[in-house]
Parts: C-alpha cells; structure tokens; sequence
C-alpha cells in the first residue's frame, strides 16, 4: 500500500499530451539513475501487443529529467502503436523506477460481415460508420452491436441477433473484426388502426395507403408511405390533411400499425381575375398540396401568386385568399386576383456609369430579369378571345377593349431580379479596379408607353496597382512567382484580382508538393484609393510525400489492380495533377461508379501523408431480356447479359443475342423463299460477344476489346450471313492523343433465293433502291468471300467540350489495309466462274477546328479527304470499304449516303432517257469542307446557319475541288445534360442541274442528331 501511495503521490502521466507539456517533477529526483524498468501493457490486450524493455529506448543508467519522459513518449507515438501511454516513476534505493503502462492501439485491418441478407455490406457499414483502418475498442464494438440491431429493428427485425467477434493478424494491432448477423423471421404487420377521421374509399387501398396487413414492419418505409399517403389525400381535396404514425405495437412476429388521420373538409378551388395567367400556372403557384392548409399555408399561398403576377409583368398586383364553407364536409379557397395593369420597361439608363457601356449593363440587367421570370417558352399562350375570334373567321374582334397582352420577360419588371442583377454589376465594377463604386437602387419612372428604369453608379475611384513586393519564396525565384501571381504595375486593382492570383499561386505550390503553403497579402490604398501597394508574403513550409496508399470501398475489384494504376509514388511528392490523372485511369476501367482521391486528414499539417483512395463500385451483372411478336419477323425474343468486373480485374464480358422465327407470313414469295431454307438458315439472328481488357501494368495506357459477332437475316429475296472478328489496340495516355491498332477478318455470303436472279438484277430492284437499310445490307460482294484488314489511326482532342465545343482542335488520321482470302468464287449459269479480288489501302483525315466569336457565338470548320488505293491491278474496292456521302456527318442537304459519285453522275447524264435509275455503290475518294455558325436565340435554345462543299468520285484519279457541290442550311439546337439535340435542314442548290436530273435528287432533307461536329 506504501508503495502505490508513493507512486499516486509523485507519478507524472502522459495521456497523449502535447510534447511540450511540462512534469512537476520534484528536485530531488532529477538526475538520479534510472535503476529499474517495468512495463504493464492492458490485460485485455495483452494477447494482442508486447514491448520490451530494449523497445522502450531507455537503457538502465539513463539520467532522469524532464527530457527523458518527453523524448520516451514522443517516441512511442510515433510508432503509431498505441492508444495511450502514462509513464510513472517512484524512488528506489540506487536510483529511480521507470513504469511505463501501455493501451495497445487495435485498428481493423478487415471487416467481414457474415449471414446478412436483408442488408448490403455497404448498407451496414454506412449506417455504422465502421470501416478499415478505423480504431476502435471494446465499447466501439459494443456500440457497433448496438447500431446494427437498431438498423434491424427499423427494418421489422425485432429477433436479430449480432456478435462481434475479432482476430488478430500478423501485424501488430490489426485485428479482422467478424460481424455474424443471424437474421431471423421479421415481424410483420397484423392489423392496421386508423384514429381520428376515418379514410374515404378511395384512400384505402394499399396504392394509397402504401402498406398493408402481412407486410414487414421496416419503419422508413411506413413512414414514407404515411407521407405520400397524406399528399395523395391533398391531391384529392383533403387540403388540410395530416396523417401521422402514432405508434407501433411489436409482439413479434406480429406487431399492430397505429395511424393518426386528421381530414377535414374537402375543398375546390375557384380563382378570379387571373386574365391572361392560366389556371394551371395559378394552381402551379398555389402548390396547394405542399402542406396541410393552414392560416400560414394559406398566406405563404397568397404571397406565392402574388409573386406569380409580378414574374408576368403585373407589378402591382393584389390576391387575397378566403375560405369558405358550401356545407357539412365541402369548402372553397376563393383566389380573388386584382391584376392592375401590366406594366414594362420601354427604356433604361445608367447616370453615371462611365467605364462599362449602358449596352454592357442593360445586358446584364436583362439577363438576369428573363431568366427570373422566363415562365413562357417562345411566344404568348393564344388567349380564348383571339382563339374565339378566329374560330368565328371574324376579321375583327366583338370587342372594344384591348387585349393584355405579357411583356417580354426581359422588359418585366421584377423587383427581386433587379436586386440580383445590380449585386452582379456591383461585383463587375470591384473587379475593375472600382471598389468603391455603388450601384443602385433601381428607380421606376412611368413615362407615356410604360416604365422608364433608372439605374445611378457612382464609380468612385478607380484602383491600380502601384508596387508588389514578394517575400518568403524560396522554392520559386521572384519572377517566377510574379509571373504565376500575373500582376503588373499600373493594372487595375481589386480584391477580388488580389484573390484570383493568389489561388494561382497557392495552386502553384500544390502542384510541387506544398499543399500546406501560405500565402497572405497586404493592401495598403493611397489617400484617394486610386493607388494600392499590394505585399505579398509566402510561408511555403514543406512538402508533402506520399506516406502510403489506402484503398476503400473496392469489394469485387482486386486492389492490386487499383494500386498498379496509381500514379501516386510512396516517398514522392503529392501532386494533385496527378491525383486526377489517378482518377481518370480509375474510371476509365468503366467498374466505378466514382472515384474519390484525397489524403488523409487534409486539414492537419504534415509532411507525410496517407493518400485515400475511396472508390464506389457499379453492380456487376446486369441482364436486359425482351420478346415479342410481329409481321415482319415472326416471334422475336434476345437478352443482353454482361459482367463488368470479370474475377475482379475489371474485365468486361458481354453477350448480345437475337433471335427471329417468321411464321406470319403476308406475302406468299416470301413464304415460298423462307420454307425452302433449311431450319438453321430460317431462324434470324444476331449474336455478339464481347471482352474489354483494362490496362495493365506492363502496358500503361492500352485498352484492349475483343469483339465476335454472327448476323442471319432474311429479307423477301435474298438472304445475308455475316461473321465478323476484331481486336482494337487502344493506347491514350491523356484525353487529348490517342493511338489505335485494329486487327479483323470479317466472312460475308449472299444468298439469292431465285436461282433465275442475278445479283446485279438485285441491286437494281426496287425494293433494294427504294430501301436505305437494304442497301445498306448489301455492300457486300456476290457469293462468300473472306476479308482480313489492319487498321490503324490517331486522334488529337483539343476541344473544350467533347457534345458542345466552343473552342479547339480535333483530328483523327486513319489507315487501313484490306485483302481478300479464300473467297469462292460465283458460278455463272453459262458454267463459267467469277471471283471477287481486293487488296487495297484506304487512307482517311478529318479535322476540325471551333473558333469563339463571342459568348455562345461560334464558328465551326471541318475538312474531310479520304481515298482507297488500289495495291493490285485486278484489285475492286470491297463494297463496304468504300466512301458515302450524305446525311448529318457529310453533306446534310442529301439523305444518308445517298449523294451519287460525280463520275457516275457525268455518265448516266450522258446516256440520258437510257438510265432508269443509278445504283449507288459508294466511291473510292472524296473531299468535303464545311462551316457553322452557331448562336444562342433563346436559353438553352440555340441555331446554327451551315454551308458545306463536298463531293466524291468512283474512279480515285477524277477528284477535282472545282466540282465540288455547295449546300447550304440552317438548324435548331437544344441544350440538354446529354448533349446539343440537333434538327437541321439542308439545301440541295444543284438539285435541278441539268447533268443531275437524271439522278432524281431532292431538294433538300432533314438530319437529327446529338451532339455537334
């Protein structure tokens, strides 16, 4: 007892204190010898960690100070190795006792979660917050029990049991914490009891209700239903109804739902006054099913549509709400509407405004009014007395007063707007070196036709930087950091300029590796603001290495993948540029949902950090199976089945498979063609199967895809197999170059079912000419022939937007070889055989170029050259190998692929009445130059007026730029996430040209598209 006396009398303890905390240590002690060391670790985690005294760092002997216990804490800290340390000392006869008493740190080195069905891993773990690496202790995992049985319990699982058991690994502290889930039967719901007002008819049923007897007790999702319960009763009239769970009775399995049902009286609505504004856009404002009708409800409502009116150009507008009862069960809210006038702006000015144009701020006054009160798409809703007028086919209305007509969003005059667009103005002026200027307040003057709208600025002093003087950098010279800051004497001078650059600079170092660098600025103004002398002072501190990679949330994907792709190097520098190249080769495997790369604890200073890498996986397997029925193809069925994460390295598989059996059949030849088949050829197909490989670590940068596909299909009069296999190379180390290599034999065989028909009798035919998809079938020669071909080509990106650039470059360089091997050849009906030859080198070019004119103005040019060249004499173009001009990607004044070469064209003009029709077999070479002007017309509604110059040529050797065909056009954009939706019309110029007419030409047709060339 003496003994722990003496220790409790003048131990000293550390519980993770700072280092600079001091130990009362009486004078006496210091400098004696340490004579004696004992170390007692926790009994509950003994088992799990040991020191020993050599491990300590205290040898016996060492003079006893203050700075003997700092440095043997500061030591064991840094060992990260455990949760707490209290160092105590007591007198012995030849010196001092060192007792050094330890808390194992225990971290979770895995987490496996055992027997859950109802709950996902990730569901658990995101309820729990419980994830690897975290520590914990013995009342963590007490809590962890806790908050899975809670999560249980929530869902109907009254009976769940939880144990958490751990086991220790190799490495000191990390433990596998084993989370064993028996679930058990839920309990269920045996009856439901309604309180209060009792439910109509039409809310009992479990549409409405959302849940009824038998169904589990899973808390959110009777609370969710309760809820839209409740809105479906306002939808219905029941405006101040309020439904709410009471209480719940569990007797597992069975428990007993308690709802509470206020109703009340069921209400219509009748709205006067409300002129041109609709009743919907009325109702729209009211949002009467929201909340439960009350006095506050019922004036939020009022101020709602009060604000409705001022949106239209109504701003003096009154509405006044009431409720009324009709009788026992049924009341009416009366919306009563005073209009007033609508009123516009016919003018604007600025007095005062000097340094931006009155035009310049009454587009950024009008820009923020028609975007607060755009409620109208194009035009003006037809009014009923318009719409009555011409009805009637009167010339003139029965009407003597005016019609209201909606000013243009841009000219109402909306208060609340206004504010906006003058704090916007304000902020403009600041970053032009005016920080004293004051804009505003709006004034509304009525002059004869409308609203005069005056706008005062008082520009105040103009700012410019005077000196910059630069201290502390040492990683970049001063005219480095001057140049990254990109501020100059005698510029204009604000804050907001001050803020920009420093964020450059501060970015700047992040890239080297300082994230946690500091830069500060001093601004001092002269006495009339018009100078400012700006210090800037740098603190870079240190740079930050990678202390290590951890990895969360990949449960299929293999981490060794994830980490062969890591850019970031243990020992190096951090750089967030490279952090985001991380995250792009992560989501390029195509398994992740998204990627997340951050260091740890980003708010701690430290020179070495952990780099977190949080990823969020797509499900693995998907399976899409559809069927049907029709004339055209008999009994349909196909699914498509994929995994995206093969064994875990991010191996995509997919299979595609159609199937038709015609058995309807319309059309007796075509009965008669399909019955002469064997079974094998009768059923229509088309199967595909594809394997995408990520990038490896021995090969950065290359994708490879695998694809192998076999297509059946039976047209009226002939049939076509096709066999096809390719292998793509891909390498793109950034977005903007990439290289691709592609290796491919393709098999193709025309079947004629009349023996009696040529195949050049089939390309005449009318069913061939006037089918684009069956012309489209049959770029293929007669018989069967094989087909092996090496492509290759590169891709240069530029572009500030891949749907919708506005600036940049694109081109793309292609080079293919093509040859024919083992084909058979055709017998001809004289005995006599034919056989389709080709060896050939296709060469093709495309590049783009985007040049802004000004803000959503755009000027886009695009040339297109491609040629076949023949590698031997006999050799024919493989039909479709060959060029094709028309539709949206070539010349949008002709249909897809429909534009004849011109050589063709030149003949069949000079046979005359001799040509019934042309078949169009594509060419060998072609030119095509294009231009677009692209411009905003209205939100997200934009245009674009395009010409284009193009033609091709059958026989290479023709091509002549003087013969190119013009066209021109114009189009209607529409902005959307996926992209610009695209409706052009093209005009065929030359349609009528004498050398044309035989050719029967169109003279012009639509395109759609998404996205922009």
């Amino acid at each position: 007892m003496r003994l722990i006396a003496l220790i409790g009398l003048v131990a000293v303890s550390f519980f993770l204190a700072p280092s600079r905390a001091r130990a009362e240590i009486p004078p006496e002690f210091l400098g004696r010898p340490i004579a004696s060391i004992e170390i007692e670790i926790d009994a509950d985690a003994s088992a799990r960690r040991t020191l020993t005294p050599r491990e300590l760092g205290v040898p016996i002997g060492a003079i006893f100070d203050r700075a003997l216990l700092r440095d043997t804490i500061e030591r064991l800290l840094d060992t990260g190795r455990w949760a707490d340390i209290q160092l105590l000392y007591q007198p012995v006869d030849d010196g001092i006792g060192l007792i050094a008493r330890l808390v194992p740190r225990r971290h979770v080195a895995r987490i496996d979660i055992i027997g859950n069905k109802k709950l996902s891993d990730e569901e658990i773990q995101r309820t729990t917050l419980f994830f690897e690496d975290d520590d914990f202790d013995e009342a963590r995992l007490a809590q962890l029990r806790g908050q899975i049985l809670h999560q249980y319990q929530s869902l109907g699982y009254d009976d769940a049991d939880v144990k958490i058991e751990t086991r220790i690994t190799d490495t000191p502290g990390a433990e596998v914490v084993r989370v064993l889930i028996e679930e058990k039967e839920p309990t269920r719901i045996a009856t439901i009891i309604v309180e209060g007002d009792p439910l109509p008819p039409a809310l009992r049923s479990k549409r409405v209700l959302g849940f009824k007897e038998g169904d589990t007790v899973d808390l959110a999702h009777i609370e969710s239903s309760i809820k839209e319960a409740e809105i479906e009763a306002r939808e219905r009239g029941y405006l101040t109804a309020k439904f709410e769970l009471a209480r719940i009775l569990r007797d597992p399995p069975k428990a007993a739902v308690y709802l509470k049902v206020r109703l009340g009286d069921r209400y219509d609505i009748l709205i006067r006054g409300n002129g041109p504004i609709t009743r919907d856009e009325i109702l729209d404002a009211l949002a009467p099913t929201d909340d439960p009708l009350s006095a506050a409800v019922l004036l939020a409502m009022e101020q709602r549509v009060i604000d409705r009116f001022h949106r239209s150009g109504y701003p003096d507008a009154k509405v006044k709400l009431r409720r009324v009862r009709i009788d026992e069960e049924h009341a009416r809210i009366i919306v009563d509407i005073d209009r007033g006038r609508p009123r516009q702006k016919v003018a604007i000015s600025f007095p005062g405004a000097e340094h931006f144009s009155e035009k310049v701020l009454q587009n950024q006054i009008e820009s923020y009014v028609e975007e607060a009160t755009a409620t109208r798409l194009l035009a003006d809703p037809v009014s009923p007395r318009s719409l009555a007028n011409l009805l009637e086919g009167r010339e003139r209305p029965n009407y003597d007063e005016s019609e209201e007509r909606l000013p243009h969003p841009r000219d109402v005059l909306y208060r609340p707007a206004y504010q906006e667009a003058i704090e916007h103005i304000q902020e403009l002026y600041a970053a032009a070196g005016f920080g004293r200027a004051v804009v505003g307040p709006v004034q509304f003057e009525e002059v004869d036709d409308g609203v005069h709208v005056v706008i005062p600025v008082d520009e105040g002093p103009r700012t410019h930087l005077f000196r910059l003087s630069i201290e502390g950098n040492e990683l970049f010279t001063t005219a480095e950091v001057a140049e990254l800051l990109d501020l100059e004497a005698g510029m204009p001078f604000s804050r907001g300029i001050f803020e920009a650059a420093r964020k450059r600079l501060v970015d700047a170092y992040a890239e080297r590796g300082y994230l946690f660098a500091l830069v500060e600025g001093s601004i001092a103004l002269s006495e009339d603001e018009t100078r400012a002398n700006l210090d800037i002072v740098i603190r870079e501190r240190f740079a930050v290495r990678v202390g290590g990679i951890e990895i969360h949330g990949a449960e299929r994907t293999r981490t060794s993948l994830i980490r062969d792709l890591i850019l970031l190097e243990v020992g190096e520098a951090y750089r967030p540029s490279v952090a985001r190249r991380t995250q792009e080769r992560l989501m390029a495997l195509g398994v992740f949902r998204s990627v997340a790369i951050s260091i740890k604890d980003p708010e701690l200073p430290e020179r070495v950090k952990i780099v977190e890498v949080n990823v969020a996986e797509h499900k693995n397997q998907f399976l899409d199976v559809r069927g049907g029925i029709s004339t055209a193809e008999g009994i349909r069925t196909g699914f498509e089945y994929g995994i995206r994460n093969t064994g875990g390295r991010a191996i995509a598989l997919s299979l595609h498979v159609q199937l038709a059996a015609q058995f309807l059949f319309l059309n007796e030849q075509r009965k008669a063609n399909l019955e002469s088949l064997p079974v094998r050829d009768r059923l229509e197909r088309w199967i595909g199967f594809g394997l995408m490989f990520p990038e490896f670590a021995k090969l950065p940068y290359v994708r490879t895809s695998l694809n192998v596909m076999h297509v059946r299909d039976n047209e009226l009069t002939f049939g076509l197999d096709q066999n096809r296999f390719d292998l793509t190379i891909t390498r793109r180390k950034t977005r903007t170059h990439s290289l691709f290599f592609t290796p491919a034999v393709e098999n193709n065989r025309i079947q004629i079912f009349d023996p009696d028909n040529e195949y050049q009798d089939l390309l005449e035919s009318e069913q061939v000419q006037t089918n684009p998809r069956l012309q489209r079938l049959l770029r293929v020669p007669e018989g069967q022939t094989n087909l092996m071909a090496l492509k290759t080509g590169a891709t240069i990106d530029l572009r500030d937007n891949v749907f919708n650039p506005r600036r940049g470059f694109h081109g793309v360089a292609t080079v293919e070889w093509a040859r024919t091997f083992l084909s058979s050849p055709v017998v001809r009906p004289d005995g006599s055989e034919d056989r389709f030859f080709s060896h050939h080198l296709s060469v093709s070019l495309r590049g783009t170029g985007y040049i802004p004119i000004k803000e959503r103005v755009v000027f886009a040019l695009q040339g297109q050259y491609g040629r076949v060249i023949a590698l031997s004499k006999d050799s024919e173009t493989y039909p479709n190998r060959r060029f094709f001009m028309g539709g949206v990607d070539t010349m949008r004044a002709f249909h897809q692929d429909a534009m004849t070469p011109q050589d063709v064209a030149e003949v069949a003009a000079e046979l005359g009445d001799e040509v019934s029709h042309v078949v169009n077999q594509g060419g060998n070479t072609y030119l095509l130059l294009r231009g677009e002007l692209r411009f905003p017309i209205y939100s997200s509604i934009a245009g674009g007026i395009f010409t284009e110059f193009g033609n091709l040529w059958s026989d290479p050797t023709a091509l002549n730029p003087l013969k190119l065909r013009p066209s021109i056009g114009l189009g209607i954009r529409l902005e959307t996430p996926i992209g610009p939706i695209a409706l052009d019309y093209g005009f065929n110029i030359l349609y009528n040209q004498p050398s044309r007419r035989v050719l029967r030409e169109s003279f012009g047709a639509f395109s759609f598209t998404i996205g922009l060339f």
